[in-house]
């Protein structure tokens, strides 16, 4: 069964998805696991059913048995995403840069020389930009990197057999 797929670009952060299932009360017998298979995933997920402790999973493959956190009727699942920097970097370099010093956007790893006024001076940044670093290794040419939950999210139900 797919439960859900989405996508964005430009965003590096923490996305939530909620979804509700229903599971039947003969899919929970003892000889039964409940295999949650977020299929392709970038970077860190926690997995969370009907509120109850939540799994981080951070390495492939990212499957886990869910079966002591649901129950037999409907069902809340949520599993939240956490990518890292690059693509919101790359979607500032979009951006005009509000750094004078030659550095921001090059992609080139060349460190900022100093801080920009407006930052020391704790005043309103001067661009829509979000992000700031010291050190650029992207620019407005750079590949999106990978990100997000692509899936396709599966609730697998596996008999487990002793030999």
């Amino acid at each position: 069964m797919v439960i859900w797929k989405t996508t964005i670009i430009y965003f590096s952060g923490t996305a939530t998805f909620h979804k509700q299932i229903s599971i039947e009360k003969e899919s929970l017998n003892p000889q039964n696991r409940i295999i949650m298979d977020l299929g392709k995933m970038y970077d860190i997920a926690t997995v969370k059913g009907n509120n109850q402790s939540e799994i981080v999973l951070w390495y492939p493959p990212y499957k886990i048995d869910v079966k002591a956190y649901v129950k037999a009727g409907i069902n809340d699942l949520e599993i939240a995403v956490t990518n890292t920097w690059p693509n919101a970097v790359i979607g500032d370099e979009q951006i005009t840069a509000d750094i004078n010093d030659g550095a921001s956007g090059s992609g080139n790893g060349i460190p900022t020389m100093s801080l920009p006024d407006w930052l020391i001076n704790g005043q309103p940044r001067p661009s829509a930009r979000k992000t700031f670093a010291m050190c650029n290794y992207y620019n407005k040419e750079s590949r999106l990197k990978p990100t997000g939950l692509v899936g396709p999210v599966r609730l697998l139900i596996a008999n487990t057999v002793k030999l």
